[in-house]
């Protein structure tokens, strides 16, 4: 059963199935931008889906397609991407973009170096830029990526995504928020964000998360005043 479950300071989360909450969604395609990370493969069986990600990810996807300009789908370097074939040709492959973590660390025989986001639809450089940028480094995961959750992205990647691939006005709509930093990103750059979740453990910390956000200037002076202190 599908729940509106938050709704504060320009933030609404649904907990329920993707491919029930996305009919009722009121949003204008021309200013709504998709950027998510849906269940993969080799996903955690905590997954609503791992059993057919294949099969959810087409249905879903063809849902974006007449609700967004753009859709952006990261994923980490060991997730199989054969299928981003789902997204519907409506939006075309633009481009692959880096998401380099400053410390590579091993995972099994693989060197973890970063994450990567596959961007389809509307080729619109960023404001003030001739060409559409292709990667970003993060110096590391955020002290609020710290939650109950087991594959939480990096807060600054996105946010990175959101600032180069959003404009102001638009609306960051994230289908499977899991623990909500596509949420977070969104707000932090001052964007409208929706987000579904259709675990329901998950949308509690989705909800704990950005009822502690502040602002990320207040963040960021705070941890160098933490570093200083030793």
């Amino acid at each position: 059963m599908t729940q509106l479950v938050y709704t504060e300071d320009g933030c609404e989360l649904y907990c329920g199935d993707a491919r029930e909450v996305l009919p009722t969604l009121e949003l204008a395609p021309e200013s709504t931008v998709v950027i998510t990370d849906p269940v993969w493969p080799n996903a955690s069986p905590l997954f609503f889906g791992v059993d057919d990600p294949d099969g959810l990810f087409a249905t879903v996807a063809s849902m974006l397609a007449p609700l967004a300009r753009r859709i952006i789908v990261q994923m980490g370097i060991a997730s199989d991407p054969r299928m981003l074939r789902h997204v519907p040709s409506s939006h075309p492959f633009v481009r692959i973009c880096w998401l380099r973590f400053a410390r590579p660390w091993p995972m099994a025989n693989l060197l973890i170096g970063g994450d990567v986001a596959y961007i389809f639809g509307s080729k619109e450089p960023p404001a003030g830029l001739s060409c559409m940028p292709g990667e970003t480094t993060a110096r590391g995961y955020h002290p609020s990526q710290k939650v109950n959750h087991p594959s939480p992205r990096t807060l600054e990647h996105i946010q990175w995504l959101v600032d180069k691939f959003t404009r102001p006005g638009d609306t960051v709509l994230d289908p499977f928020c899991g623990s909500g930093t596509t949420l977070r990103a969104a707000l932090d750059c001052g964007r409208r964000a929706v987000g579904i979740e259709i675990n329901e453990a998950f949308c509690e910390v989705v909800i704990e998360r950005l009822a502690q956000r502040v602002l990320p200037l207040l963040e960021e002076t705070r941890e160098v005043r933490d570093d200083g202190a030793g």
